[in-house]
């Protein structure tokens, strides 16, 4: 994983508007978003199992940049293709979150799964504290995960009400408080993740959501210092 920050989509789309919305996000929206300061990376994902069909996440320089000015008045500002495009969402699921800790270096890998983490209330220190430690270390064993990074949600201007926000067919709901994202280099280890998972959550009275998906696509900047 490269910076600080991601922003994390999860979302469905009416089958009668796909064809739209592939060509849509390749060759307008993804340019688009990454022509805005801070935005390192955007990959889209389709679901590889049970889970909501589509992933899109976009790698931040930091949390700043999902309310700067820069990324606001492109949400402000849709195009026509947009317009049309937007209304075709169904069942968004949409947070911000600022990094915990991740794996060294930056290694992608053809798969990737979601871990969406919803603790008991009263228990987020201890989730969070997890995270920040003993989580990354006990998946370095494990089969085919060749990356791993995990995140607290950073929600601060997530629900500004912006134009684009009004397009979108459906409400926009926040994921969960914590996010733990795997690149998988074998989709065939995600059972033994899952279990390994759901374990932990077990133990800290944590709800867990694990979901596995195929990489479509991605885009990135080049940098001196990525």
């Amino acid at each position: 994983m490269i910076g600080r920050a991601v922003l994390a989509i999860w979302f469905a789309i009416d089958p009668a508007g796909l064809e739209d919305f592939d060509r849509w996000y390749a060759r307008q929206h993804l340019p688009e978003r990454l022509s805005v300061p801070g935005f390192r990376r955007g990959r889209r994902y389709a679901a590889a199992g049970e889970g909501p069909p589509f992933f899109t996440l976009y790698e931040l320089d930091d949390g700043s940049v999902a309310t700067s000015a820069a990324y606001l008045e492109r949400l402000n500002h849709p195009t026509d293709w947009t317009r049309r495009v937007l209304p075709t969402f169904r069942h968004m699921l949409r947070n911000p979150y600022r990094r915990l800790a991740a794996s060294p270096g930056d290694r992608w890998a053809p798969h990737l799964a979601t871990v969406r983490i919803a603790p008991a209330a009263g228990n987020e220190p201890a989730v969070r504290r997890a995270l920040e430690g003993e989580a990354l270390a006990a998946l370095a064993g494990q089969p085919g995960v060749v990356g791993a990074a995990t995140y607290e949600s950073d929600t601060g201007g997530a629900a500004v009400q912006t134009e684009e926000r009004k397009l979108i067919g459906g409400a926009v709901q926040a994921a969960t408080p914590f996010l733990a994202l795997l690149e998988l280099a074998d989709p065939g280890g995600a059972a033994a993740v899952g279990e390994l998972w759901r374990a932990w959550g077990g133990r800290l009275a944590a709800d867990v959501t694990v979901d596995v998906y195929r990489l479509l696509y991605g885009l990135s900047w080049l940098r001196p210092d990525a």
